[in-house]
């Protein structure tokens, strides 16, 4: 059977617009880089769901889940940083050149974030002149897959319980956040042990689809939320049953959203716990997937494509917009930014059918992963 979500691909649009957003134009998208929050929940559904199916199963195999990973990720990344070295041997200075040279192995061996952690910090003015900046975030979600998958085998083997174990290292890793943020921002924005509970909390809602987890008080409190919300709504003498928190759920998802990447900024000390209002809104949006926004705005067509082709304009976009601003410093203008952005947006599906697809599926589609 089908995992395959197509509300899941429209999330994905949701972050990569709002990364793109916040990097071509930060005033109108203050808070855009909440996108990569999002993505972050989206991953550790996504990945765990795989991880916990095939266990569920007994046929899971680290080889062939990292081999998926390597097919997966490599190839648009691989084309991508040998693009931005090509172009950065003709526009950077020397200094800059040699700069990328180690942004470059930290990218290919997904240390990106702790190469950054000991240079600049993503709100720094310096940033804005790393184009491989962005591919911090691979390197936050590879570190969590080589550890994760070994956590969930051995919590298989020896029959402990995988949502209390899960659970338990998400508030841990929110703490540690939480702690580190007072002392050291860059810290709390680029460890893999302080952003980890993000991917958590997604691997969370994928174990209780999985092994079918329910509480039966918490289940008893939804039954009569829902029934309250029906008799406020509806006529008593109304003779089907509508589900209205699915739907309230879906409006709060993408409020929660919306609501921090216009109200939040680089000046506003993060993650810490104004990162709850994306991995929440995103987490709602996973849970309830029979929602009005799910069903009909991100599983339309228009965001199912960008969704689809999110990973290579998320390699792409950042690298261009740097060097664009390097041949404009005294500004871009909004026209030439989207030309820009339009430009990407084919060379992103580009890469995603001719490189991305047939390399990492070897044969017909396959969007469970």
């Amino acid at each position: 059977m089908s995992t395959y979500r197509r509300d899941i691909d429209g999330l994905r649009a949701v972050a990569i617009g709002l990364v793109i957003g916040y990097h071509a134009l930060p005033t109108y998208f203050p808070g855009g880089f909440i996108g990569v929050d999002v993505f972050f929940v989206i991953s550790g559904f996504l990945i765990t769901g795989i991880i916990a199916r095939h266990l569920a199963r007994r046929d899971f195999s680290v080889a062939a889940f990292y081999g998926r990973r390597i097919r997966r990720i490599f190839p648009a990344l691989l084309l991508a940083v040998t693009a931005t070295v090509a172009v950065g041997w003709y526009m950077l200075p020397v200094k800059e050149f040699k700069a990328l040279g180690l942004s470059v192995i930290g990218s290919t061996a997904f240390v990106q974030n702790l190469v950054l952690l000991h240079e600049v910090g993503y709100f720094d003015v310096a940033a804005a002149r790393k184009p491989l900046l962005n591919i911090w975030s691979l390197g936050i979600e590879e570190q969590y897959y080589i550890i994760w998958p070994l956590i969930l085998m051995l919590a298989t083997r020896f029959r402990a319980n995988v949502m209390t174990l899960a659970t338990s290292l998400a508030l841990l890793s929110f703490w540690f956040g939480l702690v580190t943020l007072q002392t050291n921002e860059a810290g709390a924005f680029y460890l893999p042990h302080a952003r980890a509970w993000e991917l958590l909390v997604g691997s969370c809602l994928a174990l209780a689809e999985t092994i079918h987890w329910r509480v039966p008080r918490i289940d008893r409190v939804i039954e009569v939320i829902e029934k309250v919300l029906h008799q406020a709504v509806f006529a008593p003498d109304c003779p089907r049953r509508i589900a209205l928190l699915p739907h309230l759920g879906g409006l709060l998802g993408a409020g929660l959203v919306a609501y921090g990447a216009l109200r939040f900024n680089a000046q506003l000390p993060y993650p810490g716990y104004r990162a709850l209002v994306p991995v929440l809104g995103a987490a709602l949006l996973i849970q309830f997937e029979q929602s009005v926004v799910n069903r009909s705005i991100l599983g339309g067509r228009l965001f199912v494509f960008f969704g689809l082709i999110s990973y290579p304009l998320y390699l792409w976009h950042f690298p261009a917009i740097v060097y664009l601003r390097m041949l404009f410093p005294d500004g871009v203008h909004w026209s030439l930014m989207g030309g820009t952005i339009l430009g990407l947006v084919a060379l992103s599906w580009l890469t995603y059918r001719f490189v991305e697809r047939p390399i990492r599926s070897g044969g017909p589609r396959r969007r469970d992963r």
